[in-house]
């Protein structure tokens, strides 16, 4: 099995002064599986490795993230990483604040709102619907696409929102940030790549 790493992926859900920031980051992997028996084609499937989820104190200032995250981008690849900001809320002053930072990564913001499709920018901002980043998410788990590292320490915390975000997609109130992160950075990757999850 022959696996080849594409590119990286980070998604910031920034929180409020009752909410948490959180940040996922994950590579697009390709593992070749073998040929078509019939066409000889190689057969390659796609995985999401998420390595990386961490939540940031409450009342963590944002003047903090340029550094966070271009610490991260550094130890993926500065080369093939996309970070996918949510510029909702505090939101804009916050993205060009990391435009400012040359992070060394390419920046997608999107306004998460009641609908949108996150396909087509205004001036630089994407609108993407709440349930259209659920399905995003959910497309990648019922695909078995979305792999976790052993040693995510938040594991148990993220189940629990997905539990919950599964049982009632807008309840108010519960903590969605781990989530809204995967979230945005999965659909950072479909904007990188259409095809990969496509919604149906």
């Amino acid at each position: 099995m022959r696996i080849t790493t594409m590119n990286h992926y980070i998604g910031v859900d920034l929180g409020q002064r009752r909410d948490y920031t959180a940040i996922a980051a994950f590579t697009e992997r390709q593992i070749f599986a073998g040929r078509d028996k019939v066409s000889c084609q190689p057969v390659l499937h796609t995985e999401l490795h998420l390595s990386y989820l961490k939540r940031l104190p409450l009342r963590t200032p944002y003047t903090s993230l340029p550094s966070r995250l271009r610490n991260l981008v550094t130890v993926l690849n500065p080369t093939r990483v996309t970070v996918a900001v949510d510029a909702s809320g505090p939101g804009v002053p916050v993205v060009d604040m990391l435009h400012r930072a040359g992070l060394g990564a390419d920046i997608l913001a999107a306004f998460i709102t009641a609908a949108g499709d996150g396909k087509s920018p205004k001036n630089g901002f994407y609108t993407i619907g709440r349930n259209t980043l659920l399905s995003l998410l959910r497309i990648a788990l019922e695909r078995r696409m979305l792999k976790f590292a052993t040693a995510l320490k938040l594991r148990p915390e993220l189940d629990a929102e997905l539990i919950g975000l599964s049982a009632n997609p807008n309840l108010a109130g519960a903590h969605d940030d781990l989530a809204f992160s995967i979230a945005l950075a999965l659909w950072a990757a479909r904007t990188r790549n259409p095809s990969l999850l496509e919604v149906p």
